[in-house]
């Protein structure tokens, strides 16, 4: 019965070692120490030139694309917008009898018409409550530091450490001063006040250039964003009309054998985005209006801008919320504690609301991502591609995690993942998961 089971484990490996070989392989038992040790002899090949190329090649790409990874980046946020100009116009053709072009045209102009209306009827609003939004940060940085310091933590800290500032006893001795200067003969203090004045200008000449560096930086950075945003409008324009050349393009690099179900990628892909962008704006919406209101309820000023930058930010997960509602509570501390109190509570709200009622309610019937992949995602993008990588984190982690699953897990593996990919309405949730369970049933 051993001799068997010898026999039949080395016909595998024989079969093995056929598979991987080849049929010109060849193997040899070397006696050692009284026994066969069963060593393995590959026969040496050379290596063909075309993997050598294949293999340069490869590399090369890669090391190409890592350093063009921000034109990559535009041009994935380009073919985002594109994707949802053409669903967009295809939906406005199905119900409108008219040429998918012209819906195109005719939303484009909608879209540019409303654009320049909300900005000429807003405008001027807007710019104002901005400028006051910016006006008031420091002052608001001084009433933390105010309420601060009248805090038990604040006088513990000035005491064990000795940190905080002494605005009274600088008051104290500047009061001091200033007796004994009145005092003095009028030609003293007329020097002193000469004085404080060259110094000023002494300091204020000594930071110009700093100035005028931060402020190139601003104008450049500026003129580059909207730059780049025209140069991806453009292109998102232009994969609207007609996608169908770069598609095509596309699967002429795939083998021939493969196109089909490149094909079916591409198009699942394609789907899958719409959904979630179509999501996404829903949400933005929902969101945007909630901070809006309640900021207006609470008789918080600038709630139209703190809306619109809850609306806009809240396309990034988990750090666009916190990073909309800094600007919100700081303005809200500028009326009082007590608002800016009640301002990230409805902060606080909104965002529970949204991650635990809203976001679910949305995803069950458009593009569904998991919560843990979404942080990583945004992570690991944000590490590699800085801010761009965090803006288009979500979609990227979407396209990834649809070619994982169609490549790797079903044609790779064999997996069928079709009937676990979308789950039936009703279905309950199961109370505990039990990996060695879950692993003989997907055997």
């Amino acid at each position: 019965m051993t001799d068997e089971i010898n026999d039949a484990g080395e016909r595998r490996a024989e079969e093995y070692r056929r598979a991987a070989y080849g049929p010109d392989h060849r193997t040899e038992r070397r006696a050692g120490g009284g026994r066969e040790d069963g060593a393995l002899t590959v026969s040496r090949r050379p290596v063909p030139l075309a993997t050598i190329l294949t293999v340069f090649a490869v590399a090369i790409a890669l090391a190409a694309a890592w350093k063009l990874s921000f034109v990559l980046l535009m041009g994935f946020a380009a073919i985002l917008i594109a994707v949802a100009l053409y669903n967009a116009s295809a939906l406005i053709s199905h119900y409108i009898p008219i040429h998918r072009l012209l819906a195109l045209a005719l939303l484009l102009l909608s879209l540019t018409g409303a654009v320049t209306a909300l900005a000429m009827a807003t405008g001027p609003r807007v710019g104002e409550e901005f400028a006051q939004l910016i006006r008031s940060i420091p002052e608001a940085a001084q009433k933390v530091q105010s309420w601060f310091e009248e805090t038990t933590l604040g006088e513990l800290v000035d005491e064990e450490i000795g940190i905080l500032p002494s605005g009274d006893g600088e008051r104290d001795s500047s009061d001091s001063n200033s007796s004994s200067d009145s005092r003095s003969s009028n030609g003293s203090g007329s020097d002193s006040n000469n004085n404080r004045g060259n110094d000023a200008a002494r300091a204020a000449a000594e930071r110009m250039p700093d100035i005028v560096s931060a402020l190139t930086w601003t104008v450049n950075a500026i003129i580059n964003g909207i730059l780049n945003m025209v140069v991806v409008l453009a292109i998102a324009i232009f994969l609207a009309i007609d996608p169908r050349p770069y598609v095509q393009g596309f699967l002429h690099m795939v083998p021939r054998r493969h196109r089909p179900r490149a094909g079916e990628v591409i198009e699942e892909i394609g789907t899958k985005m719409w959904l979630w962008l179509a999501g996404q704006f829903i949400d933005m919406i929902i969101v945007g209006t909630l901070i809006g209101l309640g900021l207006w309820m609470l008789d918080i000023p600038l709630a139209l801008v703190l809306g619109v930058i809850a609306a806009a930010t809240n396309i990034v997960p988990f750090i666009g919320p916190i990073v909309s509602a800094v600007p919100g509570i700081l303005f809200a501390l500028t009326q009082g504690p007590q608002d800016a109190l009640y301002a990230g509570i409805l902060y606080l709200v909104v965002q529970q609301f949204d991650g635990n009622v809203l976001t679910p309610l949305i995803q069950k019937h458009t593009a569904r991502l998991p919560p843990v992949l979404t942080v990583l995602g945004v992570v690991a993008f944000g590490v590699l591609f800085g801010l761009p990588g965090i803006l288009v984190a979500t979609p990227l982690m979407l396209v990834v995690l649809i070619c994982v699953k169609r490549f790797y897990v079903e044609d790779l593996l064999g997996d069928d993942l079709q009937d676990t990919d979308e789950k039936k309405d009703g279905e309950p949730a199961a109370r505990e998961v039990s990996p060695a369970e879950e692993g003989v049933k997907m055997s």
